[in-house]
């Protein structure tokens, strides 16, 4: 019995890799296209954007100069191999 239970373990942390790699070619998808093509649309999952975003929204990404960038509007950040929403809420003279 031991046995059994250990190969479902394993079974289970395999199931999770090809998820993660997807999830990972996704994102590389999309800052490659916003990057190249300059605009993406891209359905949103998660939930630290609420209200103003929802889960399963779909939002247009335009690519953008940082001096054009105004508080309120929010901005897609690819870093760390992540996409990640934020609210622009002030800008610095400088960034150094």
């Amino acid at each position: 019995m031991p046995r059994q239970q250990e190969n479902l373990l394993i079974a289970s942390s395999v199931m999770d890799a090809p998820t993660d790699l997807r999830d990972a070619v996704k994102r590389n998808l999309v800052a490659d296209l916003a990057r190249s093509f300059g605009r993406v649309r891209l359905r949103v999952n998660g939930t630290s954007m609420l209200p103003s975003i929802w889960p399963g929204d779909i939002l247009t990404v335009n690519q953008c100069n940082a001096a054009d960038l105004i508080p309120g509007r929010i901005v897609l950040c690819y870093r760390n191999r992540a996409l990640v929403a934020h609210r622009v809420v002030g800008k610095r003279a400088t960034f150094w």
